[in-house]
C-alpha cells in the first residue's frame, strides 16, 4: 500500500510513525494515485503496531463499533545477515483483537476475535540457528488461540503455511482452512501464496477456490499440473468470474478451467511447493493444507441426512419435523477478486500478497424474487459509486494523507472506537515485545 501512496508525487510516509490511523479511507489516502481514487471510500477502525512494518487488524466503521487489543507479541527468534553483511533481528509477531459489531451475525454473534500473525521466514523454514524458535512458536501460538478463544486466524506463515493445520490440530485445536491462493510461474510451475485464513471451533462446509479434489495432475485444472499452458495471457488474467477447479479426472474444457495468475517465480506471492517446510512430496503438502477435519465431515453428513429426512416427511405429508430444531451447519465460501483490485497500472508490485476473503453463507429468509431484486439494487449502487468516483477523479479532487502517530517499535493502541479522530493523547501500550490485556 505504501508503494501505491508514493506514486505520482505522493510523499513517502514518515519513518517516525505508522501510516495507519483510525478513520483512514483508501481513496483519501491515495492522493493523486488514480488506481485508488477509482475505488469506493470506506472508513475503517484500525489497530497496528507502531513501527515501520507491522501487523494490522481493521474493520469497517459502518459495520463495527469497536476494535479492542487483547494480545500483542513481537519475539526475537534469532539474527540473520543481509546480502550487504548487516546483522538484523529476526522478528515474528502475533496480534489478537476483538471486533464488536452493531448487530448480531449468525454463528459469530455480535463479536469476533481475530488473530493476525507474521512468522519470520527463517523460523518458518527451521533454518540453522532457529531450531529453538521454530519448535516453540507453534505451542505458543496454540496457547494464545486457546486462551483468547480466537475465531479467525490469518496472516503470513511464510514457508510453514502447509503445516498450520497439522501442527495446530495436533495441539488440540479444531481448525479449518477458509482461504488460500495458488498461482503458476511463467514457466508453468505450480506455486502457493504463503498467506492463509483459518477458522477455529466451527466445523462445517468450507468451499475453497481450490478444494481437495483439485489435488491432481491429470490436466490444467489440477494443482499439481506443471507445464506451459495452452491458455492465453488474457484468459489467465481474467479471474473476476473464474470457475472453481473441476474434480480429479474432469476434462480440461474452458468451462472447467481454473484461471491461475502467472508471475515470475521470484516475484510472485509465495513460492513453488518444493520450497515449503518440511521437505516432502507436493501432494502431501497440499493434503495437509486442504483436508477438512473429521468433525466437519460429520457435520456435513448430519446435515445431508436431516435434509433427506425432512424431504421424506414432506413427501408423506408428515409435519412432525416442523417443530424440531434444524441442524445448524457453518458454511464458508472463499471469494476471489479480479486482478484489477491488486495490480497497479497493469503490473504486480513486488512483495505483495493476494487479498484473501471468505463469506459466511447463511440461509436467507427472502424469497427468490426479493433476492433477485436485492442483487439488482446492489449492482446499481456499485455502478453509481464507480461513476461518482470517476467524476471526482476527473475533477482532480484533493485528498488528505492519513495521520501519522506513535514512535517506532511500540505496541498497538488499546482500542479504536467509532467517532474517535485523534490519538495523540493515547498512552503507548507495553514495550513492543509482549503485552496482554487484563
Amino acid at each position: 500500500m505504501e508503494e501505491l501512496l508514493q506514486q505520482q508525487g505522493m510523499p513517502a510516509p514518515s519513518l517516525a510513525g505508522a501510516p495507519a490511523a483510525a478513520g483512514a479511507s483508501a481513496a483519501a489516502a491515495a492522493g493523486d494515485c488514480e488506481a485508488l481514487q477509482r475505488r469506493p471510500e470506506y472508513e475503517y477502525l484500525t489497530l497496528r503496531g507502531r513501527e515501520q512494518s507491522s501487523l494490522c487488524i481493521a474493520a469497517r466503521a459502518n459495520l463495527a463499533k469497536r476494535v479492542e487489543l487483547l494480545h500483542w507479541e513481537r519475539s526475537v527468534d534469532g539474527h540473520y545477515k543481509t546480502k550487504g553483511g548487516k546483522r538484523h533481528q529476526a522478528l515474528s509477531r502475533i496480534m489478537v483483537a476483538e471486533v464488536s459489531f452493531d448487530q448480531t451475525y449468525a454463528l459469530f454473534q455480535d463479536k469476533v476475535r481475530v488473530c493476525a500473525v507474521h512468522l519470520h521466514r527463517d523460523t518458518a523454514k527451521n533454518s540453522k540457528g532457529f531450531a529453538a524458535a521454530h519448535k516453540a512458536w507453534w505451542p505458543k501460538l496454540a496457547d494464545i488461540l486457546k486462551q483468547h478463544r480466537v475465531d479467525v486466524l490469518c496472516g503470513d506463515f511464510n514457508m510453514a503455511l502447509t503445516q498450520t493445520l497439522p501442527r495446530l490440530r495436533g495441539l488440540g485445536l479444531r481448525i479449518e482452512t477458509a482461504a488460500v491462493h495458488f498461482w503458476r510461474s511463467l514457466e508453468g510451475a505450480p506455486c502457493l501464496d504463503s498467506c492463509g485464513i483459518f477458522v477455529l471451533d466451527r466445523p462445517g462446509e468450507y468451499s475453497l477456490r481450490w478444494p481437495l479434489s483439485a489435488v491432481h495432475d491429470k490436466d490444467e485444472t489440477g494443482l499439481l499440473f506443471s507445464g506451459k499452458s495452452v491458455i492465453g495471457d488474457r484468459e489467465y488474467r481474467n479471474t473476476s468470474k473464474a470457475e472453481a477447479p473441476a474434480a480429479a479426472g474432469a476434462s480440461s474444457s474452458p468451462a472447467s478451467e481454473p484461471k491461475y495468475w502467472r508471475h515470475s517465480v521470484n516475484k510472485g506471492p509465495g513460492k513453488p511447493y518444493h520450497c515449503y517446510y518440511p521437505k516432502k512430496d507436493a501432494r502431501e503438502h497440499l493434503k495437509d493444507l486442504l483436508t477438512p477435519a473429521d468433525d466437519s465431515r460429520a457435520q456435513i453428513q448430519a446435515k445431508a441426512e436431516e435434509k433427506q429426512r425432512r424431504a421424506d416427511a414432506e413427501a408423506r405429508g408428515d409435519k412432525s419435523l416442523c417443530n424440531t430444531r434444524e441442524v445448524l451447519l457453518f458454511r464458508a465460501q472463499q471469494k476471489t477478486l479480479p486482478v484489477e483490485t491488486v495490480e497497479v497500472d497493469g503490473s504486480w508490485h513486488g512483495g505483495a500478497h493476494y487479498p484473501l476473503m471468505f463469506n459466511v453463507r447463511m440461509a436467507s429468509a427472502r424469497s427468490k424474487e426479493k433476492q433477485a431484486a436485492r442483487g439488482t439494487a446492489k449492482k446499481a449502487r456499485r455502478a453509481q459509486r464507480a461513476q461518482e468516483a470517476a467524476l471526482q477523479g476527473d475533477a482532480g479532487a484533493a485528498a488528505a494523507a492519513p495521520q501519522q502517530h506513535g514512535p517506532e517499535q511500540q505496541a498497538p493502541e488499546r482500542h479504536r472506537e467509532r467517532g474517535e479522530q485523534s490519538d495523540s493523547d493515547w498512552p503507548a501500550v507495553g514495550s513492543g515485545r509482549s503485552w496482554q490485556a487484563g
